[in-house]
């Protein structure tokens, strides 16, 4: 009897060909995150900077628009129109045209004009504010990114030198010169210092 081959089944087949693109893979690096410079002069491009620049904008068209007359209004009134009995038709019918015109008296316009400038400056302010608190919040995260790499620093110099205590406790162990218990005890310190530097 010819000696029976026997097929690999396709998920492992599949499962492999996964394996070996991910080892032949290169890992993937993140671009370099921008200077903090560079990123605050890309304030205006924010939206809340955004949302208060058109406010302000906004705010300053009501400006203009306050020191402009108000148009006059033309109004059609039309009575009895289409009625019942000897009212019917459109021949009874009674119309009535009015022209009006809003007299701003006693400063007025002036008072309308002032409080849109008034709303124009808050507005202003307001986008101030928001470019100013922007800036605030982006040196926080700025500072907290700075102190965040800096403890990852530190906990990879202090799991070095934790190691490297280990390494000599186990040799003095080893000799016979310190009790097991300092072996553990340079074990667990190394594991906590690995746990502290994966951590930051």
């Amino acid at each position: 009897m010819p000696p029976s081959y026997r097929r690999p089944p396709r998920v492992a087949v599949g499962c492999a060909l996964a394996a070996l693109a991910v080892l032949s893979a290169g890992p993937a690096w993140a671009d370099p995150a921008p200077s903090f410079a560079e990123l605050l002069s890309r304030l205006d491009q924010t939206p809340a900077t955004l949302e208060a620049e058109a406010l302000t904008q906004a705010a300053e068209a009501r400006v203009r628009q306050a020191r402009v007359r108000p148009n006059p209004t033309l109004g059609l009134e039309v009575d009895s129109l289409f009625g019942t009995g000897p009212y019917s038709g459109t021949g009874n019918a009674e119309a009535a045209l009015s022209i009006s015109q809003d007299l701003e008296l006693w400063g007025r316009r002036a008072a309308r004009v002032d409080a849109a400038r008034a709303e124009a400056g808050t507005a202003a302010r307001q986008r101030d504010l928001a470019a100013v608190d922007a800036a605030g919040r982006l040196a926080l995260i700025y500072a907290e990114a700075e102190a965040a790499e800096r403890r990852a620093e530190l906990a990879e110099e202090s799991l070095t030198l934790t190691v490297a205590d280990a390494r000599a406790a186990l040799a003095l162990v080893e000799q016979g010169r310190e009790p097991l218990l300092r072996g553990i005890q340079s074990e667990s310190e190394a594991a906590a210092a690995r746990a502290a530097r994966d951590e930051a």
